[in-house]
């Protein structure tokens, strides 16, 4: 990413991160406006990131009820509708946040990288609950190993999406 101050030699961009540009621009190479390519855009991640948020309190909670309430205050809170109606690059940085943080805890789960003897107790009420079968909690190890730098690579785009986020 560069521009011309009109001496002839293009100067780098370096005040600005790329990612939210580049999806921008991949949009207009489509041939979609880039201001509705936005809104849509934005749109579809203030959906994903209240699913997102209720997965995440599905996996600390262990509760649907829980997690469909978190999902709904997320998806309806003023400050998430109204950060997802600017043209912006904070939905999707959230949104790759979220998603590698959930990669880093799916890894976590893992029994290679911690004993999860215990971690059924339930953060509410500290009693023991029966071990519930999570989205994705039945991976293999080649795909438990592979969640990790797939959450690196997330994190990574997460901060070509905003520097001043990380």
């Amino acid at each position: 990413f560069v521009y011309n101050l009109g001496g002839g030699a293009p100067i780098p961009m370096t005040h600005y991160p790329p990612f939210y540009s580049l999806l921008l621009s991949v949009a207009e190479e489509l041939g979609l406006d880039v201001i509705a390519a936005a809104r849509l855009i934005n749109a579809l991640l203030l959906g994903a990131n209240a699913c997102l948020l209720g997965l995440s309190l599905k996996i600390i909670t262990r509760s649907m009820v829980i997690s469909a309430l978190g999902a709904l205050l997320a998806a309806l809170s003023p400050a998430m509708i109204e950060t997802h109606a600017w043209v912006l690059s904070e939905p999707l940085f959230l949104f790759l946040c979220l998603l590698s943080l959930l990669f880093l805890a799916r890894y976590l789960q893992g029994s290679h990288a911690v004993n999860t003897k215990g971690l059924n107790a339930s953060p509410l009420t500290g009693k023991n609950t029966p071990a519930e079968s999570l989205p994705g909690e039945n991976l293999s190890a080649a795909q438990q190993n592979a969640a990790l730098p797939a959450g690196a690579l997330l994190a990574g785009c997460a901060w070509l999406t905003r520097y001043a986020g990380v």
